[in-house]
């Protein structure tokens, strides 16, 4: 099963912490109807599936070297559950921005291996954060967005996953950005 991380699309009148809970409710359900009723088998978290490897324990997919992750992403619970999802792909969140001036102070602070950047932010935007960031020297970074059209017409060259993606695409991404900036 590859569950959305999210869904950026809400219906009018419901809140992302509702939006949430009931995604990952219902992948919950879904999983355990799977599982039937083995206690061993693994369990998602957040909407998130989390297979055993060789050996029996639970683990997720990712990249193999524990990056120091800076998100910039306006939605709390997003913000949260990108967190939580990098940190069981064996990363660490140093920090989670909200705004274009947190997110070029949060680099500057916490000096990030890999940025992953929303293109709308509550004050601001992701590509200007960016640019900003970047003068002061390269990071690795892609940008997440609902509206991955809007991303690219402002910087073609850019890498973007589009909202809602799953964890795979999420590591994907990740892999390839690190690729690209250890090449060159």
């Amino acid at each position: 099963m590859n569950t959305n991380l999210y869904s950026s699309a809400r219906p009018e009148g419901r809140d992302a912490g509702s939006e949430s809970r009931r995604a990952t409710t219902n992948a919950a359900d879904r999983q355990s109807s799977r599982a039937g009723s083995d206690p061993a088998a693994p369990r998602p978290q957040n909407g998130i599936e989390v297979r055993a490897n060789e050996g029996g324990a639970a683990k997720r997919s990712g990249t193999r070297k524990a990056l120091r992750i800076l998100i910039a992403e306006d939605v709390p619970i997003i913000g949260m559950l990108l967190t939580e999802t990098l940190e069981g792909m064996g990363h660490a969140v140093c920090a989670v921005a909200t705004s274009e001036a947190e997110t070029v102070s949060a680099a500057a602070r916490c000096k990030p291996d890999l940025m992953i950047i929303d293109f709308g932010l509550s004050a601001g935007n992701g590509i200007s954060a960016v640019e900003t960031i970047l003068s002061a020297g390269p990071i690795p970074h892609f940008f997440v967005s609902g509206d991955m059209l809007k991303v690219k017409a402002l910087a073609p060259t850019a890498i973007v996953i589009q909202k809602p993606f799953r964890e795979a695409d999420l590591a994907q991404a990740i892999r390839g950005v690190i690729a690209a900036a250890t090449a060159s």
